[in-house]
């Protein structure tokens, strides 16, 4: 009986992880892109400034 507890317990350890990874993924992708938008908008401001080498962002 513990035995099928504890497979029970993995399997939801599991498909927490598995869960926790792909959420990870989605809010890395979202994250970049939005970081990437802001580099691309902030680039010429940086450029217009030429305040040594900005910061990568």
């Amino acid at each position: 009986m513990s035995s099928i507890a504890q497979l029970a317990n993995l399997h939801l350890r599991l498909s927490n992880l598995y869960l926790l990874i792909l959420y990870s993924l989605i809010l890395y992708c979202q994250v970049s892109y939005l970081l990437d938008l802001i580099h691309h908008t902030t680039h010429y401001k940086f450029i217009k400034l030429r305040c040594g080498t900005p910061m990568p962002l």
